[in-house]
C-alpha cells in the first residue's frame, strides 16, 4: 500500500496515459466483438439477423444491453487510467479523459438512435 503523505511522480501516471491510449483504440475491436456478440444472442432466442420481422423490444434488450457493456468498456478504461494519470502528476490524461468522455457519449447515443430509429 502507498504512503499516504508520498507525492507520487508523473513517471508513475506514464502507464497510465499509454493504458488509456490503447483502451481508445481498442474501441473498433470492441465494436466487432459487441456486434458478433449481440448478433449470436438473438440468434440463440431464434431470431435471424437481417430478416425482414424486427425482433420484439425485450430479445433485443436481452441482446443489446451485454453487447452494449463490451462496446462501451474501453471508453471506461480510457476515463480511468486517464483520471488515474492526472491524479498521479500527468496532466496530459485530461485528453485521454476527454476522449473516453466523448467516444461514450458517441456510442450511446448511436446505440439509443438505432435502437429506436431500428422500430
Amino acid at each position: 500500500m502507498a504512503d499516504p503523505g508520498r507525492r507520487p511522480s508523473p513517471e508513475e501516471g506514464r502507464s497510465d496515459i499509454r493504458l488509456a491510449w490503447i483502451s481508445l483504440a481498442a474501441v473498433p475491436v470492441a465494436y466487432a466483438a459487441a456486434a458478433v456478440l449481440g448478433s449470436l444472442i438473438l440468434e440463440a432466442q431464434g431470431y435471424e439477423i437481417g430478416s425482414d420481422r424486427a425482433a420484439p423490444v425485450g430479445a433485443s434488450l436481452i441482446a443489446g444491453i451485454p453487447a452494449t457493456l463490451v462496446l462501451l468498456a474501453p471508453c471506461v478504461g480510457a476515463i480511468w487510467f486517464g483520471s488515474r494519470a492526472r491524479r498521479r502528476g500527468r496532466p496530459s490524461g485530461k485528453a485521454a479523459v476527454i476522449a473516453g468522455y466523448a467516444t461514450l457519449a458517441f456510442l450511446i447515443l448511436t446505440n439509443i438512435l438505432g435502437f429506436f430509429i431500428g422500430r
